[in-house]
C-alpha cells in the first residue's frame, strides 16, 4: 500500500465535502476510530487504498506512551541525583538529602513500572 501523492508543498491541494445521514456519519466516525484513523484517512484508505498519513494512538498506546514520558522524567531525575551524590562525596548533609530524593524516585519507578505490568497482564481498563 502506497502513500498518496501530494502537491509539491506537500499538501492535499483539494477539499470535498458531501452529505450523510446521521446513520451514515456515526457509522463512518465509528469505523475510522476502530481503525485508529481520522475519518479522512479512513476514507483515503477505502477509495484508493492510500496509506494514511498518520495514525491516531489508540487509548492503550496513549497510556503507554504517558507512562513511558514519565518514566523518562523519573530516570533523569535518578541520574542528576546520582551526579550530585558524586560531587558530594565529602559532604554527609547533602549525601542523605540526595538519597532521600533518589528513593521517592525509586518508589516513582516502580510505580509506573507497576502500572505497565498491569496494563500488560490485565489489558487496558479506561
Amino acid at each position: 500500500m502506497e502513500q498518496a501523492q501530494k502537491n509539491a508543498d506537500g499538501q492535499r491541494p483539494y477539499t470535498m465535502r458531501f452529505r450523510v445521514t446521521e446513520d451514515e456519519r456515526t457509522d463512518l466516525l465509528a469505523k475510522a476510530a476502530a481503525a485508529g484513523l481520522s475519518y479522512s484517512d479512513y476514507i483515503r484508505l477505502k477509495i484508493s487504498g492510500s496509506k494514511p498519513v498518520t495514525k491516531k494512538a489508540t487509548p492503550e498506546r496513549e497510556t503507554i506512551i504517558r507512562l513511558m514520558a514519565a518514566l523518562g522524567k523519573s530516570g533523569s531525575n535518578l541520574n542528576q541525583m546520582a551526579r550530585v551524590l558524586h560531587r558530594k562525596a565529602d559532604d554527609a548533609d547533602g549525601i542523605k538529602n540526595t538519597l532521600t530524593m533518589v528513593e521517592y524516585a525509586v518508589n516513582d519507578h516502580r510505580t509506573i513500572l507497576d502500572h505497565l505490568n498491569n496494563l500488560l497482564e490485565d489489558g487496558y481498563t479506561g
